[in-house]
């Protein structure tokens, strides 16, 4: 078990997870309504959305991240925040 990946299938499995997060946050995000707990569960995929599409992605890719994690501040009513991104 000592097989190290390939590159190629690094950048693959990084590309599904940040495809995952980026799909969860936005499902959180259309939600009516959420609680706290999934509040934060909704911040941690938008940045991890955001951290793997800086490793492999394109850069439609990490403008898009940039949007869902503004996107998801501004919901939760932190503009500054929203607005650093």
């Amino acid at each position: 078990m000592d097989e190290k990946p390939t590159p190629e299938e690094t950048a693959r499995w990084q590309r599904r997870f940040a495809s995952q997060a980026n799909n969860r946050a936005w499902t959180l995000a259309e939600a009516v309504s959420r609680t706290a707990e999934v509040d934060e569960e909704m911040v941690q995929a938008a940045h991890a959305a955001m951290h793997f599409w800086k490793i492999v992605g394109t850069d439609n890719n990490r403008a898009h991240a940039a949007q869902l994690v503004a996107h998801v501040y501004a919901l939760l009513g932190l503009p500054g925040t929203a607005a650093h991104n």
